[in-house]
């Protein structure tokens, strides 16, 4: 039941990712609905599967009644699975829910994807690449934790798995829920068509340009920052961009500060003038929340909280093993921005950081012409700076007059 990253095209996958949570207020399909009440593991369903079998247990539970319980040693996996009908689920978009809770906690190990979890997964004869969904550590309380994943017309087989991979661990699940959903971009599923077929309305080119003289003359007035001198990136193709995504509606002067880089003191001391951080949601935030994980759950925090601002924090300092599109998974997390109307920002680890996670964002930002800022200090300050440009540029509001000391970067 390993899950091995291979992943299909990434422009699609964006809108995938937005348009699963759009349309979970229409009607699919019911595969699995299993609360585990009569489920016996000596006699399993023919399309279930279970590995070490002495670590799984039925139990009962005072709030839940009888669940489903893996106690785990570490290394390796402990699982229950459920292979779906591919008939009912090849080219369309799978969406599983359960409920769990971890009494004594874990130490997650993010380069070995290593917690419990919630996993959709498909094989076909390139390969096996999935989705997975976390349990939490930090509640020893009943969490809800869900996935969606577009499964392609190439799957060969479909696993929903209820697993603890890597890590010791002892979790408890009930109520495992597999449905099926139209497709994306079907009559039902009320979302635009996907921004890559044909030009993208935010991609900066000499024909639309020509075709908008005002918006050609406005990008010309925008100052040009860059990373060495100012510490943040900042353009007319930029402001093109962001101009594109804003839509009507956010909440003025709000920034949501989201990706695996947070926790980070740093950048979350103190949000600039006439700004407010929005409350950090663990759904969004944390080591444990890699951008392919981010994908599924960045629509729904960005509808519910409307941030006109969204900055997606790389990580500083991390283990996590970068996927091999770990480029075109922070592209479409800007495109995700984009599409729900905040405007994206890229927040980077400094050229002094090893590894290449830097190089991936920048090129992921140049791609889609966002913003971006570098995570040293002062960051409060320049990130101050970039949001004054947006709010003067492309909300064309004018904020006051900067009060800067000499001296002050």
């Amino acid at each position: 039941m390993s899950c091995r990253s291979r992943k299909p095209a990434l422009t699609f996958a964006a809108v995938v990712a937005a348009a699963a949570w759009l349309s979970r207020a229409f009607a699919g399909e019911v595969l699995i609905n299993e609360d585990f009440e009569k489920l016996d593991l000596a006699k399993l369903p023919s399309n279930y599967v279970i590995n070490t079998p002495a670590e799984l247990s039925i139990v009962t539970d005072p709030q839940k009644g009888k669940s489903l319980r893996i106690s785990h040693a570490g290394g390796g996996e402990a699982a229950l699975g459920v292979s779906l009908d591919i008939a009912k689920v090849r080219g369309r978009t799978v969406r599983a829910a359960v409920s769990a809770k971890c009494p004594k906690s874990y130490t997650p190990i993010p380069e070995k994807t290593g917690y419990p979890q919630l996993v959709i997964l498909y094989r076909d004869d390139a390969g096996s690449k999935g989705t997975v969904a976390p349990v939490q550590p930090d509640s020893v309380n009943w969490q809800d934790i869900a996935a969606t994943y577009a499964i392609p017309a190439t799957a060969t087989q479909v696993f929903v798995i209820c697993r603890i991979l890597a890590v010791q661990a002892d979790v408890y699940f009930d109520d495992l829920t597999v449905d099926v959903l139209p497709i994306p971009g079907a009559a039902d599923i009320a979302i635009p068509p996907p921004a890559a077929e044909g030009p993208a309305k935010n991609a900066l080119t000499p024909a639309t340009l020509e075709q908008n003289p005002a918006q050609k003359a406005a990008a010309a007035q925008v100052p040009k920052k860059t990373l060495e001198e100012d510490g943040f990136l900042f353009s007319g193709d930029i402001f093109i961009a962001a101009q594109a995504a804003h839509k009507q509606g956010m909440t003025p002067n709000t920034i949501a500060l989201v990706g695996p880089g947070l926790p980070n003191p740093e950048l979350e001391a103190k949000a600039p003038s006439r700004w407010t951080f929005l409350p950090t949601a663990r759904e969004v935030a944390g080591v444990l929340i890699a951008p392919e994980r981010l994908s599924s759950s960045l629509p729904a925090f960005i509808v519910k909280n409307k941030p006109e601002v969204v900055v997606l924090v790389g990580e500083v300092r991390s283990s996590r093993k970068l996927s091999l599109d770990e480029r075109s998974e922070w592209e479409d997390l800007a495109k995700i921005c984009a599409r729900f109307g905040a405007v994206p920002v890229l927040a980077i680890p400094t050229a002094a950081t090893p590894g290449d996670l830097r190089k991936e964002m920048l090129e992921a930002a140049d791609a889609t012409h966002c913003a971006v800022i570098e995570l040293r200090a002062p960051l409060d300050k320049r990130l101050g700076k970039l949001l004054s440009l947006i709010e003067k540029h492309v909300f064309e509001r004018t904020p006051p007059p900067a009060t800067e000391k000499p001296g002050e970067e």
